[in-house]
């Protein structure tokens, strides 16, 4: 990762600064200096300083044996887990009730995921019928896009394109804190501060390529609402996005 946290102020810091701030061994002789570790904001355990002669790679990682969604597997999306008693009956309400809603719902994604496309929506979607999702027990609907964008990544090609260019730059990936270690935690678990971070990463010079987890370029905390459904003031979207999503949904009718 290129960005932790200062163990001294807990603010970012860049892994190219970090030594500069906390200083180097002297030039020449040895005077006992360690370089403090720094602290990773996903997780908050110790990360120390690597590659630290080449500025372009250098990078903070973490003490082996650590378990942190940061530096986890980058092909696995996080949390992306069936429910293990799930609820058919009480998911397809869910899935009633979403498709009513489901232009605020897009509201959201599109805010958290800058240039979403409808596809990736659509995808979303499908993510969350496969994995049944919406079976999860008492699952409240304003906490539906906040479960979704954790089952997959969003590469820049796969965003909405401008002449036929993507217009999102970045690949995103989005986990939460260390205080998640399951979907339901979002809302059956009485966790105070829960952290949904947004990851920035390069983008692959091919589309077979993935992000590695020393290339995070920033690392980007995200607040969550819960009052979307019933806030007033609601834009409605472009009309070749709900015609894109309603034909969708029209090919769907036994599930939505």
């Amino acid at each position: 990762m290129r960005i932790a946290l200062r163990p001294d102020t807990l603010r970012q810091i860049k892994a190219a600064d970090y030594a500069g701030a906390f200083g180097r061994a002297i030039v020449i002789g040895d005077d006992g200096f360690d370089l403090p570790n720094a602290i990773c904001e996903t997780c908050r355990k110790d990360v120390y300083l690597a590659g630290e002669r080449s500025l372009r790679s250098t990078h903070f990682k973490h003490f082996p044996g650590a378990d942190c969604p940061s530096s986890s597997e980058v092909d696995k999306p996080y949390l992306a887990l069936t429910p293990v008693n799930g609820d058919p009956a009480a998911g397809q309400r869910l899935r009633a009730s979403f498709r009513a809603n489901w232009q605020r719902h897009y509201r959201i994604l599109s805010d958290l995921v800058p240039f979403l496309a409808p596809e990736e929506f659509i995808h979303l979607l499908q993510e969350a019928t496969r994995l049944r999702t919406w079976e999860y027990r008492s699952f409240p609907e304003e906490r539906i896009p906040y479960a979704l964008i954790l089952t997959a990544d969003f590469p820049n090609w796969t965003s909405r394109k401008y002449r036929g260019n993507p217009m999102r730059e970045l690949w995103l990936r989005f986990w939460y804190g260390t205080e998640v270690g399951a979907v339901e935690d979002l809302w059956i678990r009485q966790v105070d501060k829960i952290r949904l971070l947004r990851a920035s990463y390069p983008s692959p010079s091919s589309k077979r390529g993935r992000p590695q987890p020393d290339q995070l370029l920033k690392l980007t905390p995200i607040s969550v609402d819960l009052d979307f459904l019933t806030s007033p003031g609601f834009r409605p979207l472009r009309q070749w996005k709900i015609d894109t999503v309603e034909r969708w949904f029209a090919s769907r009718k036994n599930l939505f």
